[in-house]
């Protein structure tokens, strides 16, 4: 045994020069081997780093998709909305013009019965005072209503249209203001009609009584029932062109006094 020691360790004493060139190469594969880690920890850092950042990148995807699926959600929402709005916007469009188709078979029926009452509104006009005022006919028509009234008149029965108006008071037995005294019974039928915007005629009949002093209803004179007629004419003009001027005396000398009054 230590023979074959001593031989094993002359013989590799011996051959120092044969082992050179694998000596070499495995230093070489060593540096090798190093540069290969070296570019293995290199790629697994590099990996590394590009994780992180797809991870990064993932993170802000998700964001991006959650913001735009709310998005998304809200959009619906008002296009829901929208739709919702646009289906009662129809339906109030439809009662709209339901209405307005009413509207416009009330406007046909009106216009109608408007012919048809100009057509027919007819008066016999027989004696009474006439007068052109140069006034548009509501004017007068306003005019002639409130002087009525301001005299103790009350419209028995009236007709009016936008060119023609007709009206009938009650006959009258109270003290009045103005067109008449104390004991005088009498009744207004007026005619008034349109002759163009600005230009209307008026024609009013008086059913003028003077009463006795046993209470008899004795029939007034054509002077007395004249002056009534054109008093009534005068006082819708004063109506109209000074409204608060002071009312006017009916003189004595034409309706007189009656025993009672």
């Amino acid at each position: 045994m230590l023979w074959l020691l001593c031989s094993g360790s002359v013989f590799l004493l011996g051959c120092p020069t044969d082992n050179a060139p694998l000596q070499q190469e495995n230093l070489q594969l060593k540096k090798q081997t190093a540069k290969l880690e070296s570019v293995v920890q290199s790629l697994q850092e590099g990996n590394k780093a590009i994780q992180q950042q797809i991870d990064l990148l993932n993170r802000d995807a998700r964001q991006t998709q959650e913001q735009y699926e709310q998005k998304l959600k809200k959009a619906a929402e008002k296009i829901q909305h929208l739709s919702q709005d646009h289906n009662q916007e129809n339906t109030h469009l439809e009662s709209l013009e339901r209405e307005n188709k009413k509207l416009r078979g009330d406007a046909r029926w009106l216009r109608t019965q408007r012919e048809q009452i100009r057509k027919n509104l007819w008066l016999k006009q027989a004696g009474g005072k006439i007068k052109t005022i140069n006034y548009p006919i509501l004017k007068i028509i306003k005019a002639t209503q409130s002087t009525l009234a301001q005299n103790g008149y009350t419209i028995l029965a009236s007709m009016q249209t936008d060119i023609k108006a007709v009206y009938v008071t009650n006959r009258k037995t109270s003290s009045p203001s103005s067109l008449e005294l104390t004991g005088f019974r009498n009744q207004y039928l007026l005619s008034i009609e349109k002759m163009s915007s600005t230009q209307s005629v008026i024609w009013v009949k008086a059913d003028f009584e003077k009463s006795s002093q046993n209470a008899h209803a004795l029939k007034a004179g054509g002077n007395e029932i004249a002056e009534i007629e054109m008093r009534l004419i005068q006082e819708i003009q004063l109506s109209i062109e000074a409204p608060h001027a002071p009312k006017i005396i009916p003189p004595q000398n034409i309706i007189g006094k009656t025993t009672d009054g």
